[in-house]
């Protein structure tokens, strides 16, 4: 029972670790959007995201 719980926080643990987030904002008309990955999704995947919007004028605001 308590390798079961232990193998579970670790995964959580893992999880969350590799969650990655980029949070975006048009300087001119205000509006954001999120990049948002899991530990499904690659990282280079939100990074793609997040250039796309800096393309189209968008600033990061938040990266974690």
């Amino acid at each position: 029972m308590h390798n079961a719980l232990a193998i579970f926080m670790v995964s959580l643990l893992v999880s969350g670790c590799a969650t990655t987030s980029v949070s975006l904002r048009h300087p001119e008309t205000e509006h954001a959007v999120e990049c948002r990955g899991d530990a499904w999704t690659p990282a280079e995947h939100t990074e793609a995201c997040a250039q796309g919007y800096e393309q189209a004028g968008y600033v990061r605001i938040l990266t974690f």
